[in-house]
């Protein structure tokens, strides 16, 4: 039997969240990414009204944005409150691998992670490969967190100092920066070898 690469239930709803309880003080823009295996969306703001993931998963919601949340209850975008996570939740219930959404937040950002339905893993990659691969990739969430702790620290950051704490090479070091930059949490001074990022203030 074919079935979706992600539930439209639970893209609708992701997508719905994103919007609904996004921080408009950020001026970053809720990102959608989508990989082989997983599909990404991305909003500025960390959780509203202190909660924790723990509590949104447990059914806990505080609207960060009434006039947003009204206008998407009167097009019936939203029905009950605190839901939206319990039918993503839902929508995953077939998988036969088990696997399940993901939630994360951060001091700048919340994400939810839906994998894809359909993906499967390379059967011919040795477990010597996978082990390498687990020892030295670091997540996006990991990665952003350790900047902005070093940026809290010391007043700016280069690129060279990202390379440094993430143990990573040039080119990540700047796709890390340069997303940082396009959600808004750090401004980029200076050009060319002068280049160097601070927080957003």
């Amino acid at each position: 039997m074919d079935r979706r690469d992600f539930p439209p239930i639970a893209i609708r709803e992701g997508l719905i969240n994103a919007f609904a309880h996004r921080s408009y003080l950020d001026k970053g823009r809720v990102q959608i990414k989508i990989y082989s295996d997983r599909l990404e969306i991305l909003s500025p703001g960390s959780l509203p009204g202190g909660l924790t993931v723990q509590d949104v998963l447990a059914g806990r919601n505080y609207p960060r944005n009434h006039n947003v949340v009204y206008v998407l209850r009167y097009f019936k975008y939203v029905e009950d409150l605190g839901t939206g996570i319990d039918r993503i939740e839902d929508s995953y219930e077939l998988d036969k691998l088990k696997r399940r959404p993901k939630l994360e937040s951060g001091e700048n950002f919340v994400k939810l992670t839906l994998p894809n339905q359909n993906f499967h893993f390379d059967i011919n990659k040795t477990k010597t490969q996978q082990m390498n691969a687990s020892s030295t990739a670091i997540s996006e969430t990991d990665a952003t967190e350790k900047i902005i702790a070093f940026l809290k620290k010391n007043q700016s950051i280069r690129r060279k100092d990202v390379e440094d704490i993430l143990s990573i090479k040039d080119t990540q070091a700047n796709q890390y920066l340069k997303e940082l930059v396009d959600r808004g949490i750090i401004n980029k001074i200076a050009t060319g070898p002068k280049t160097r990022y601070q927080l957003n203030k």
